[in-house]
């Protein structure tokens, strides 16, 4: 069980779900001349997932911003919205 609120299960649920997203997402930024991502963070799904999780928690306005899907996917695995935390 996972923090009392989810069970493995709906973790890798969760898990998968962003998968999907983070996939497509790489894919589009590394053909888009305009990335909020860094050319390391571009080279495979690892660091994508990485550097998504570091602008998740330091700069979580502009992933929200530009991938709403993307990051209501990580709000969903990692079972906390920091935009929500900093509005009150």
């Amino acid at each position: 069980m996972l923090s009392g609120k989810k069970t493995d299960h709906e973790f890798l649920e969760d898990f998968e779900s962003y998968n999907l997203n983070g996939t497509y997402w790489l894919l589009h930024e590394q053909l888009n001349k305009e990335t909020m991502f860094d050319t390391y963070a571009l080279r495979n799904k690892d660091e994508f997932w990485a550097t998504s999780i570091e602008l998740f928690f330091e700069r979580a306005g502009p992933p929200q911003q530009k991938h709403p899907q993307l990051y209501t996917s990580l709000c969903d695995i990692l079972n906390q919205n920091p935009l929500a935390t900093e509005m009150g």
